[in-house]
């Protein structure tokens, strides 16, 4: 089994820290060994590498292509709902949801959680 989530031009990525965090966008150019260009409805910025997440999905996209075709790329190609559909995105909206628990739900979830342990033992 190799590596096969590679910094490149076209990486769908999602945005791990600062204003834009929880965001996707699209990996354009790689500026040095640490920061890279990104892309997407978040606005075009450049971000050092460990603060974003590579994701499995890949396109076909220019370098220096304009923030309105990336717009429109995201529309076309459906990014959103193949994200939306993807591990990382199902994992980003079961803890958004959990957040918005209120404590009765919290108490509800934790006493599921150990009726399902003690069913496993």
């Amino acid at each position: 089994m190799s590596f096969k989530r590679f910094n490149q031009t076209g990486r769908i990525v999602l945005i791990n820290f600062g204003p834009s965090q929880g965001k996707i966008a699209v990996l354009l150019d790689i500026v040095d060994k640490n920061r890279c260009i990104i892309d997407g409805p978040s606005g075009r910025q450049v971000v050092n590498l460990k603060r974003i997440t590579l994701s499995k999905f890949c396109f076909s996209i220019h370098r220096r292509s304009i923030t309105k075709k990336i717009l429109d790329f995201f529309i076309t190609n459906k990014i959103q709902n193949k994200w939306a559909k993807s591990q990382i995105g199902k994992r980003i909206l079961r803890a958004q949801q959990k957040k918005k628990f209120s404590d009765f739900e919290n108490f509800k979830f934790m006493i599921g959680k150990k009726h399902k342990s003690n069913f496993s033992r």
